[in-house]
C-alpha cells in the first residue's frame, strides 16, 4: 500500500517535470518583449479590438499585436523627432501583390499634410503615403508593404523618410536598417 501511494507521487512529480519542460521549451523559442535587432526593437502588446454584438461583456476583448520600431530625429534637428514602426500584415492577399506588412509613422504636429511621407530606399523614391489621422502626439501615416518592397527594405542599405514642413522646405530623415531582416523574421513567426 505504501509502495503504491510513493509511485503514484512519483509519477504525479514526473508528469509535472515534463509539462514544466514543455513550457519551458515553448517559451523559450517565443521571441521576448522589447527584444533588440541592432537598430530595431521587438515589442508586443494588447489592444483592444472590435467586440461582437451578441457578447454582453462590458469588457473590450483583446488580441496581442507585435511591432519592430524605431524613434528617429532629422540630423540637423534633433527636436524634430518620427516613429516608424512594421506590423505584419494580417488582411485579405491580393493574389498579385503579396502584402507582407504595415508601415505606420507617427510625425511631428506642424508638418505640412498634403504632402504625405515620401519612402526612399537606395535613392528609389518609393512613393508618398498620406497622412490620415493627428492627434496631440502627432500625425499618423500607413501603408502597406509588399513583399517585393520589403525585400528592398531588407536589402537596402540606407532609407528615407521625408516629411514636409512647406512645399518647399523637406526634412529627411534616415532610417536606420540593420536588424530589420533578422527582427522582421521574427515578427513573421
Amino acid at each position: 500500500m505504501l509502495m503504491t501511494i510513493i509511485f503514484k507521487k512519483f509519477r504525479l512529480i514526473a508528469v509535472s517535470f515534463v509539462i514544466s519542460l514543455l513550457f519551458i521549451s515553448v517559451s523559450s523559442a517565443a521571441p521576448r518583449p522589447n527584444q533588440k535587432f541592432d537598430d530595431w526593437l521587438f515589442h508586443c502588446t494588447n489592444v483592444a479590438v472590435q467586440g461582437d454584438v451578441e457578447n454582453l461583456s462590458t469588457e473590450a476583448p483583446e488580441k496581442e499585436t507585435c511591432a519592430l520600431y524605431q524613434s528617429l530625429a532629422a540630423r540637423n534637428r534633433p527636436r524634430f523627432g518620427v516613429v516608424v514602426l512594421f506590423e505584419k500584415y494580417t488582411g485579405a492577399q491580393n493574389p498579385d501583390t503579396k502584402i507582407v506588412a504595415t508601415i505606420k509613422m507617427l510625425a511631428p504636429l506642424g508638418i505640412l499634410l498634403t504632402q504625405g511621407i515620401t519612402l526612399t530606399i537606395d535613392g528609389e523614391k518609393l512613393g508618398s503615403t498620406p497622412l490620415f489621422r493627428c492627434l496631440p502626439n502627432g500625425c499618423t501615416s500607413a501603408t502597406n508593404i509588399t513583399e517585393a518592397t520589403m525585400a528592398k527594405f531588407i536589402a537596402g542599405e540606407t532609407a528615407t523618410i521625408t516629411i514636409f514642413l512647406t512645399p518647399d522646405d523637406g526634412i529627411a530623415i534616415p532610417i536606420k536598417l540593420s536588424g530589420l531582416k533578422d527582427g522582421f523574421a521574427v515578427l513573421n513567426k
